[in-house]
């Protein structure tokens, strides 16, 4: 095998060649050292010239042609177009005889409309396209880029690297990571409602969040071709999303990989993954109607409250009463007892301890309305004993409560009248009782 070519040395190629003992060797096709001269291009002869345009070009029979502009499909040009230092490779083939096909043009920089520094096109092949596939796996270095972009100045947009998966099939990926992906900048979805379409609200968001399961796992590791996080990991299975929301899983195919020469090396296969970024609105969705509910059931636990605190006050009212009613119960036992006492002793002779008998023809006590009733400050009250009698005449307020005694004492048969100073009393209704000879009479009068 020849030697490695030197810093200004371009291969042409390599191929496989069939060694000693059945083994495969590779050989180099070709090797040109270029000259320090950069105005210097290789002529048909082999020998190094300065043309008016230095292109190489070759037609189908691989000799030199020297048309001076163009790159022809198949062939290999470098060299200088106008004022803008340009490089192409081309390698075309159809499926059966080229596995891959692939292109690169690169562009000079001191293009003032577009700057491409690595352009890649894939098309054709049967099995796989690749754009770009570029591995560093050099050993003990410190650092290994496979793929490493700066875009900058540009006066509207840089694209460090642009990548753009067509829809013609199935799987398509405009980037496919095998491993971790870590991104210092925003990560973005496009939003923008000028890009959507029958946008409509999510109304059943907490029933869909009741049926995820949510778990914890660990990746299995001896599937090699992937690599898979180690540790617990939490998430959904996708299987299991799929009874629920179908649209958040998607199939994935794990490309395959070959040598340089085509040979398939592992494989591809197929696997699930879940598009979690989708669930965000879900479970924002859900969140605000589980506050709309907790709202509601907030509104009505408050109605609640108020009618148990309407509830109560009115149990506080009816009870204030009831108490009422009894004080007022009380008052008037108590005043019905002092009268039972009163009448049993009114007309005791002092003596014997008994009432004295009636004497003559008499139709009892009798006590006449007060007059005025209403009245404002004075009223006059008339009764007539029909015996010498120990007499009582007591005024008492509407819950029977005694206030003063008018008479109390011996009192002449006949007629009796008494006044009634009620200019202290405030307005409202009264009672004046008479006790004589065993006998209890009561009116009501009125204070203006």
């Amino acid at each position: 095998m020849p030697d490695d070519p030197g810093p200004t040395s371009v291969i042409l190629g390599k191929r496989a060649v069939a060694g000693s003992g059945g083994s495969d060797v590779d050989q180099f096709i070709g090797r040109v050292d270029l000259p320090n001269d950069a105005d210097q291009y290789l002529d048909g002869t082999g020998a190094f010239s300065v043309p008016q345009d230095k292109d190489w070009d070759f037609d189908a029979t691989n000799v030199w042609t020297g048309t001076g502009s163009g790159f022809p499909s198949g062939n290999v040009g470098i060299g200088v177009l106008g004022s803008a230092t340009t490089a192409k490779l081309d390698v075309n083939g159809t499926a059966g005889s080229l596995f891959l096909t692939m292109g690169i043009n690169v562009l000079s920089a001191a293009s003032t409309a577009v700057s491409v520094g690595l352009q890649s096109f894939a098309n054709g092949a049967s099995s796989a396209n690749y754009g770009a596939r570029n591995e560093a796996t050099a050993s003990g270095a410190s650092a290994n880029f496979g793929t490493y972009g700066n875009a900058c100045n540009a006066t509207n947009n840089n694209y460090s690297i642009y990548g753009e998966g067509c829809s013609s099939s199935s799987t398509n990926y405009a980037g496919y990571f095998n491993g971790n992906v870590t991104v210092t900048g925003t990560f973005s979805n496009p939003s923008d409602e000028n890009l959507k379409s029958n946008i409509q609200p999510i109304s059943n968001a907490a029933a869909i969040l009741d049926a995820l399961n949510p778990v914890a796992y660990e990746f299995t590791q001896d599937i090699s071709p992937l690599n898979l996080p180690e540790g617990n990991q939490y998430g959904l299975i996708a299987q299991q999303l799929g009874d629920v929301l179908p649209e958040l899983v998607v199939q994935n195919v794990h490309p395959a990989k070959y040598d340089s020469l085509g040979n398939e090396i592992s494989p591809s296969f197929e696997y699930l993954s879940v598009r979690y970024t989708d669930l965000i609105p879900i479970l924002i969705a859900g969140y605000q109607q589980q506050n709309f509910t907790m709202d509601e059931q907030s509104g009505i636990i408050q109605d609640q409250l108020q009618q148990l605190g309407s509830q109560a006050e009115v149990i506080a009212d009816l009870q204030t009463q009831v108490e009422n009613l009894q004080q007022q119960m009380a008052s008037m036992l108590t005043v019905v007892q002092a009268m039972q006492t009163k009448t049993n002793n009114c007309c005791n002779d002092g003596s014997t301890g008994s009432l004295p008998a009636p004497t003559g023809a008499t139709d009892g006590v009798k006590l006449m309305q007060n007059v005025p009733n209403p009245f404002d400050t004075n009223t006059r009250i008339d009764f007539i004993l029909p015996s010498d009698a120990n007499a009582v005449l007591e005024l008492s307020d509407a819950q029977g409560r005694p206030l003063r005694r008018l008479v109390d004492g011996q009192m002449n048969a006949g007629s009796q009248s008494i006044v009634l100073d009620g200019s202290s009393l405030a307005p409202g209704t009264y009672f004046y009782t008479v006790y004589a000879n065993g006998e209890m009479i009561t009116k009501k009068m009125v204070k203006r």
